[in-house]
Parts: C-alpha cells; structure tokens; sequence
C-alpha cells in the first residue's frame, strides 16, 4: 500500500485552497492491486480558524474607523508607527507559510515503509534544517514586532500625555522600565507609568 499527499480538488475538478491560499491537502492510498482511497487529512479547526479571523475584521474595522476620525497628526504617526509592524507582520506570515509548506513536504516523506524513510533521511535532514531556519525567522519577526509594538504604545501614551515630541518618550524612558508585552492579552504594559517616572 502506497500513500502520498495529493491536493483536494472540487467537483469541477479545480484545485481547493483554504483561507490563506494554501493548497488542501488530502492523504492518497493506492493498494497493491491498484485500489485507491482518499481521505481527508484536515483538521476540523476551519469553523475556529474563519471566527478569529471575523474577530480579526471586526477589530480592524473599529480601529479604522476609529483613526478616521482623529487628526492628521494622529493618523501620520500611527501610519508611520505601524509600517515597521506591518513588515514584520508580512515576514512572519511568509515564514509561517514556508513553514507549514516545508513541514507538509517533510510529512510527505513519513511512511510506514522503514526502506524508503531510511533512502529519503538525508532530504528529511535538509527539510528540518530549512524548517528550523524558517521557525527561527519567524521567531525573530515576532521578537521585531513585539519592539514595534511597544514602540508605538510609548508614542501614543506621549502623545496622551502631552509630549512635544512624542519621540523623545523612547530616550527618556529609564533604562529598568518595566514596559513589556503581555502576549495572553495581546496588550503592551507599563508605559504611562514609565513615561512618568
């Protein structure tokens, strides 16, 4: 029995993509005699997947709406503040992406015959190598969105605050602050009372 992964196609036979654009996989079996079987490898997580992703719009469309209605001061600096986000962002996706392109490549690879996992160790080996790379660029794109994050919070908090120049916060903000990143709340901590000290 042989099985490999082949992408899903719809009725018209045109190849399905997922949300993101990525190709749906499907597990394919074809017995010794010729016999074939399909079935679906995917995870029943999409319904969760295209909620967060509402929940992603909705918050976007409030923040827009709220930015549209503030001044050009506001909206220059937010512009200016979030296009090192909006980097960071595009390169963590693309690693994200390369990521699960690499592990379903490397998955393709897994079988239950020990002969052809032991022919095909030394291309496994260069998979894990390149996903290894492209987790660690992931890692460091969310390391640089992180810093952009609080960047943008102690710019916004001066702002609030009445700064001149609300890029001089960053410089006097002391070298122990206690600003950080609070990932389970996706919220930057800390600042007004940094900006005060």
């Amino acid at each position: 029995m042989t099985k490999r992964m082949i992408q899903q196609l719809d009725e018209d036979g045109t190849p399905m993509v997922d949300s993101e654009g990525n190709p749906i996989l499907i597990e394919h079996v074809e017995s010794e005699n010729g016999d074939q079987d399909s079935e679906d490898d995917e995870d029943n997580d999409d319904d969760d997947d295209q909620d967060d992703d509402d929940d992603d719009q909705d918050s976007r469309k409030v923040f827009e709406e709220w930015l549209a209605k503030q001044d050009e001061k506001i909206q220059k600096l937010v512009a200016d503040g979030t296009e090192g986000l909006r980097s960071a962002l595009q390169k963590e996706r693309k690693a994200a992406k390369e990521a699960v392109r690499l592990q379903a490549e490397l998955d393709k690879y897994k079988t239950d015959d020990e002969k052809a996992l032991e022919a095909s160790q030394a291309e496994v080996d260069e998979l894990t190598t390149q996903f290894t790379d492209a987790t660690k660029l992931a890692d460091d794109a969310v390391a640089n969105l992180v810093k952009e994050r609080i960047k943008y919070a102690v710019t916004i908090q001066a702002l609030k605050m009445g700064f001149a120049d609300p890029d001089d916060a960053q410089a006097l903000l002391p070298k122990d602050h206690k600003v950080k990143y609070n990932k389970k709340d996706d919220k930057v901590e800390g600042v007004e009372e940094a900006l005060k000290a």
